[in-house]
């Protein structure tokens, strides 16, 4: 998605043969990451939030710990077997025919913007519900959680700022594109870090479980 976007908006001339497939490309590519984000979330990917059985205790009045939450992952393991062959099938579906009509319908009035703005509006609404419905948080998920509201504004935010720039005298190097894709960046790097304080505590639990059980033979 930003080696496409960074050809076709800075680096390819518009009169090039390359600046319609990158277009293309770009388009694909921002559906179907929004896509996979959002079928993630529906598909509840993650399972449960960790430490959530804690989180009933500590509103019962007790404490809940980390120990807890990683209790709690062992008891949600992440689908197998059926079910993620039929997940993937899904995603290689539905990203094959994201791609199909991001190539073939480039000419069809309205259908790259209903594929990157309508998707990623969607993948919006989807993500944004679902992180936060999410609770508790485990590790920096909360910083990641606003690092991805951050994000969404700042790149909501880009068209308005266009024509401040341009009279700032920064028009030709920070413009509305510029500051959009680092909002993008923003969110993406923010999800990467929330998916992976999950794991990280998922991985603490097996380790976990796994020493006990060492320990318990021995």
């Amino acid at each position: 998605m930003n080696l496409a976007a960074l050809g076709c908006h800075c680096l390819v001339a518009r009169n090039s043969p390359w600046q319609l497939p990158l277009v293309s490309l770009d388009v694909a590519a921002t559906a179907c990451a929004a896509f996979c984000a959002a079928y993630a979330c529906w598909t509840h990917e993650l399972g449960p939030a960790a430490g959530s059985a804690g989180a009933g205790a500590r509103g019962r009045g007790g404490k809940g710990d980390e120990g807890e939450a990683q209790a709690d992952l062992m008891v949600a393991p992440a689908p197998r077997g059926s079910a993620r062959r039929r997940h993937l099938v899904n995603m290689i579906t539905w990203c094959g025919l994201i791609n199909t009509s991001a190539f073939w319908g480039l000419h069809i009035p309205l259908m790259p913007e209903l594929l990157y703005l309508g998707s990623a509006l969607v993948a919006a609404v989807v993500v944004g519900r679902y992180v936060l419905r999410r609770r508790p948080f485990v590790g920096r998920q909360g910083a990641a959680v606003a690092a991805l509201f951050g994000g969404a504004a700042l790149a909501v935010a880009g068209p308005g700022l266009d024509a401040p720039l341009c009279r700032a005298g920064f028009g030709a190097t920070v413009n509305a594109v510029t500051v959009v894709f680092v909002g993008c960046h923003v969110i993406m790097g923010a999800l990467l870090y929330y998916v992976r304080q999950d794991l990280a505590l998922r991985a603490a639990a097996v380790a976990a479980a796994g020493g006990g059980e060492a320990a318990g033979g021995a």
